[in-house]
């Protein structure tokens, strides 16, 4: 589960570690946490639902919690549907950026970089029906960080990313220079 900004971030090795994911959810309940569902959408087409393994979905939500005034998020995710009992295998959610106004500039070129990402994954996984990057644990989850100046832009691990772009020069607020 990767969970972007905010109360409960989980970001990177941590939303890959399923195995913390128990204590996590007893952490976010005693802060009451709550998501309400505004939206739903199933990104996988009709004509690749009947025989798909598993279903992309689009969502959005208000999310709120005693350290969290209430949030509107956006997500995406995937559900494998040839196991019984159906898995979530996916969910990615972040703030809607209007409302973040306290988000840094990097931090925010960060989470745009990130959603192109999962844009680009969406588009080519659903246009293929596989899984993209391809690999033999599941869809690896996009990546961003930007170091001294320069946004890393990855897939999977980012000692071992199963797909990893080149790196862009990020010119300084106010720069005349926009060039990268």
């Amino acid at each position: 589960m990767v969970l972007d900004f905010g109360p409960g971030e989980r970001l990177k090795g941590a939303a890959r570690d399923r195995g913390t994911l128990v204590g996590y959810f007893i952490q976010r309940h005693a802060h009451g946490e709550r998501l309400r569902l505004t939206s739903f959408k199933v990104t996988t087409s009709r004509r690749r639902r009947q025989s798909a393994a598993w279903v992309g979905f689009q969502y959005s939500l208000i999310r709120s919690a005693d350290d969290l005034p209430p949030t509107r998020y956006l997500g995406k995710g995937a559900a494998f549907c040839s196991f019984t009992p159906h898995t979530i295998a996916v969910w990615s959610m972040g703030p809607a950026y209007v409302e973040q106004p306290e988000v840094s500039r990097e931090r925010f070129v960060e989470i745009a970089a990130s959603n192109v990402l999962s844009t680009v994954q969406d588009v080519i996984t659903e246009d293929s029906a596989q899984p993209w990057p391809a690999t033999e644990a599941g869809l690896p989850m996009p990546e961003t960080e930007i170091e001294h100046g320069v946004l890393h832009m990855w897939f999977g691990v980012r000692t071992q990313p199963e797909f990893e772009l080149e790196p862009i020069s990020i010119p300084s607020s106010g720069s005349a220079d926009n060039t990268a």
